[in-house]
């Protein structure tokens, strides 16, 4: 099975960060198992882990080059929806349904974040 996007991320950041996935594992308090089973989308990438992964690489000297959130949604193809608002949520769904091409999407994660919303 091939890496998520979500693995790439974490691959490129722990090679610049000079760590193993072993090191990352126990920062992270997860077996190594685990974490290579997250990195290749056999198991879901758990509530919290981005945030963890974030951390780990920012107190490594990491730039945050990538939104793990983001990736991690991705790569467990949800979106927590819990608590956000029915305009936010029926804005989600729409989003999700819609056939824009990358262009458009691209043109409208920049309105986005111009608006202040999360990248």
């Amino acid at each position: 099975m091939g890496l998520t996007e979500f693995g790439k991320a974490l691959r490129i950041c722990r090679v610049n960060a000079q760590t193993t996935l072993a090191e990352m594992a126990e920062d992270l308090k997860v077996s190594p198992a685990f974490l290579s089973a997250v990195e290749t989308g056999r198991k879901k990438v758990p509530a919290g882990m981005a945030q963890k992964a974030a951390h780990f690489f920012a107190q490594r000297g990491q730039d945050p080059t990538y939104d793990f959130e983001a990736l991690a949604d991705a790569s467990n193809e949800q979106v927590n929806v819990a608590g956000l608002s029915l305009e936010q949520q029926m804005l989600v769904s729409s989003l999700a349904r819609s056939n824009l091409d990358s262009n458009q999407i691209a043109r409208l994660a920049h309105l986005l974040k111009k608006m202040g919303g999360h990248e």
